[in-house]
């Protein structure tokens, strides 16, 4: 059983500042309070906790734990993982909880913006939401803005220095001549801006060297554009094909954008949302499902029909979808409002993406 725990701690004794953390915790028995007391070794903590057992949550508010020669680690208890905002943790902690640490999505160090774009088929429309996704991001919120393509082909120019991203993913293999805080380093020497205002990294030519790497690669390419802060928003372009390849794309993604045809087979579309869930453990995201209608049929402007779905009934709550109806008076009550128009569901789209 995996437990979501969140923990704020505070000045202790010891004089330092331990971050936010996610911690998953596996318990072999229903012994919750115990389990928890003896899980925290540090000499102070104020810790809001919620745990769930399948169809029971329990809440401890306000726990804390004084002395820490009462609190030492038992069987029951395993800490296995931990996320942290920042890419700096106090040794201490480290040692004590004897866990991994790995950058989580909630990178408070940085305001970068993380989107990914995923369909639940092919042909569902995800390159084209990016992409104007990206032109609305950059053109009318004028925000620094990146588009990552996890395609075989990513339908970009090939330049003179095409090869530059190749290098860039070469430097990330090794860790002892690459500083994944480096802030000298400028986009173009990466990344060329396109017509529309926003970035995309010099693929070259053939196969895209993303598809080429291993997720350890992808996971450092982000934390190092996250790092850096050389985007604002940075818009990750995922096929259905990629997903299971690069885990880490939707660990980091604060939002998720998952496109499905009109047409589409629900069971199909529902299926893929339950995949996504076992990927991300469940965590505080949330998907907003895009209906594209990429099937002829046109509005009375000519232009495709992109509007957001409401959840059906049969699709749990803990799915962790944004749930929008089609309502023209939504957006002035401070909810997406969607209408016939590709153009308009794009800037609300973008608008909840950055605000909601």
């Amino acid at each position: 059983m995996e437990i979501n725990l969140i923990i704020f701690t505070k000045y202790g004794n010891w004089r330092f500042i331990v971050n936010r953390y996610k911690l998953l915790i596996s318990f072999s028995d229903e012994e919750y309070g115990e389990a928890l007391a003896k899980a925290f070794l540090l000499q102070e903590i104020g810790a809001e906790i919620t745990v769930g057992d399948y169809d029971r949550i329990h809440s401890f508010d306000g726990f804390v734990i004084t002395d820490k020669t009462d609190v030492l680690l038992s069987d029951k208890v395993k800490i296995f993982e931990a996320y942290t905002s920042f890419s700096e943790v106090n040794e201490v902690v480290v040692n004590s909880f004897q866990i991994t640490v790995k950058n989580h999505s909630n990178h408070s160090k940085s305001d970068t913006r993380i989107i990914t774009v995923m369909g639940c088929e092919g042909g569902a429309g995800v390159t084209s939401i990016s992409k104007a996704l990206g032109k609305e991001m950059s053109l009318y919120y004028d925000k620094k803005t990146c588009i990552i393509s996890f395609s075989l082909f990513p339908d970009v120019c090939v330049e003179d220095n095409s090869s530059s991203f190749r290098k860039l993913l070469y430097r990330l293999t090794d860790d002892t001549c690459f500083n994944s805080g480096d802030r000298e380093i400028v986009p173009s020497s990466f990344f060329i801006k396109t017509d529309d205002e926003y970035y995309t990294p010099y693929y070259g030519e053939g196969i895209n060297p993303l598809c080429l790497c291993e997720e350890e690669i992808h996971d450092k390419l982000l934390k190092w554009m996250i790092d850096s802060e050389l985007f604002d928003v940075i818009i990750i372009d995922l096929p259905k094909e990629k997903v299971f390849d690069n885990k880490s794309v939707l660990s980091y993604a604060d939002n998720i954008l998952l496109v499905k045809n009109a047409r589409s087979n629900y069971m199909d579309f529902s299926k893929m949302i339950n995949m996504i869930n076992k990927i991300i453990n469940k965590e505080s995201k949330e998907i907003t499902v895009i209906v594209n209608d990429v099937s002829g049929h046109e509005n009375e402007n000519g232009s495709e029909r992109i509007e957001v779905e409401k959840v059906h009934n049969n699709v749990s709550s803990d799915d962790k979808l944004i749930s929008i109806d089609y309502d023209p008076e939504s957006f002035q009550e401070g909810r997406i409002h969607i209408d016939g128009s590709f153009g308009i569901g794009i800037k609300n789209i973008a608008f909840n993406a950055l605000f909601c």
